[in-house]
């Protein structure tokens, strides 16, 4: 029974820990952007602010797909959709007139 236990609970934190951060600190991803040069996505300030990968990745939002096939758009975000639930200037700082703070110039 002590053996099940631990086994269960091992489990449990294997799984808790892959979720507690939303791409791990330190590490950037960058998307191909549009004439303002690459989106940069930092995972450490997404994690320091206590977000998950849940919060984000879900089906209202973005839902897990494969490497490439997001459509990330402005005016997706403008309405409200993808990064835009958040970066709405009341949650986070909000996408109209600051597109420097995620994309960067080549």
């Amino acid at each position: 029974m002590k053996g099940r236990l631990l086994i269960l609970a091992a489990i449990l934190v294997v799984f808790s820990a892959g979720a507690a951060v939303v791409v791990p600190r330190g590490r950037q991803i960058e998307f191909a952007g549009d004439g303002l040069g690459n989106v940069v996505f930092n995972g450490s300030v997404h994690a320091g602010m206590g977000k998950v990968c849940e919060d984000c990745h879900n089906l209202d939002i973005f839902p897990m797909q494969q490497k490439g096939v997001a459509n990330i758009s402005i005016k997706d975000m403008m309405v409200g959709n993808q990064c835009g639930v958040c970066h709405n200037g009341k949650v986070a700082f909000g996408v109209a007139d600051n597109c420097m703070k995620c994309h960067r110039q080549q």
